[in-house]
């Protein structure tokens, strides 16, 4: 099965995503498209990754993701194509990778610079045709340049003792719940079953609860999502307007017997 997914900023009022499709069926009828987004945030790579590297791994083995999300702090241009445990990854060279993925690619080639150059609309005239020629059993070194090094960027990761956890929201998902970059399994190394209480901004919760309903309507509840992240939320409510919470809030976590 072709499978190529969507990771996008170009949103869903103007007609860039659907020309993005047609080219992509044009060039190979039998593919099948799916949408993961197109409504990054525009330019924030930060917010691509998270939400890239949450749904990759639900494909198969063999699917492409087109991932279009340039970064205003970046003026290199250079596309990639990225080989990774089967699946395939095309992009700009601007670190979306390393947050999504946190590993280091297995195979790399840098797309051709004279077709950078074509236009301004590179997700459909380059990464498409790249990601069909792949779907068309073409190999990887026949589209590009290998090369041995992307650049890479890192998260802020959390701060931890045998006390406490100090960490921070690194993203606002489409129900208002903040999302920390605490996982399950950190919190679980360092907590050993104690007693703990999480803090941010004046709010202090001392309870993880399995589903968002275990708390009344309108009430504040700390979850563990479906990829294992600690989430702020309100019950039916939207935390982020409600708690005034957004990115690089930080929060506590301190344990205690």
């Amino acid at each position: 099965m072709a499978i190529i997914t969507l990771t996008t900023d170009l949103g869903e009022k103007d007609f860039y995503a659907g020309a993005v499709k047609g080219q992509i069926l044009h060039r190979l009828p039998q593919a099948h498209v799916v949408d993961i987004t197109h409504l990054i945030k525009p330019f924030d790579i930060f917010h691509a990754a998270f939400v890239l590297g949450q749904a990759w791994q639900s494909f198969p083995a063999g699917t492409v993701h087109l991932v279009n999300v340039t970064h205003t702090e970046s003026k290199d241009d250079r596309l990639l194509l990225i080989d990774y445990k089967g699946h395939y990854f095309i992009g700009y060279d601007n670190g979306w990778f390393s947050l999504a993925v946190h590993d280091i690619p297995e195979k790399v080639v840098a797309l051709p610079a004279d077709q950078v150059a074509q236009g301004t609309f590179l997700l459909r005239d380059v990464m498409v045709p790249a990601a069909c020629a792949l779907l068309q059993k073409q190999a990887m070194e026949q589209l590009g340049q290998p090369i041995r090094q992307i650049r890479e960027l890192r998260h802020l990761e959390p701060n931890a003792s045998d006390q406490f956890i100090r960490g921070n929201i690194v993203y606002i998902d489409h129900y208002g719940n903040a999302v920390t970059n605490i996982h399950q399994k950190l919190f679980d190394e360092v907590g050993q079953g104690r007693k703990f209480s999480i803090g941010f901004r004046r709010e202090r919760l001392e309870q993880i609860h399995a589903t968002y309903d275990a708390v009344s309507e309108g009430e504040k509840v700390a979850v563990f999502n479906a990829a294992g992240w600690l989430e702020i939320a309100i019950n039916k409510g939207h935390a982020a307007q409600l708690l005034g919470l957004d990115n690089n809030v930080f929060l506590h976590i301190d344990f205690h017997q």
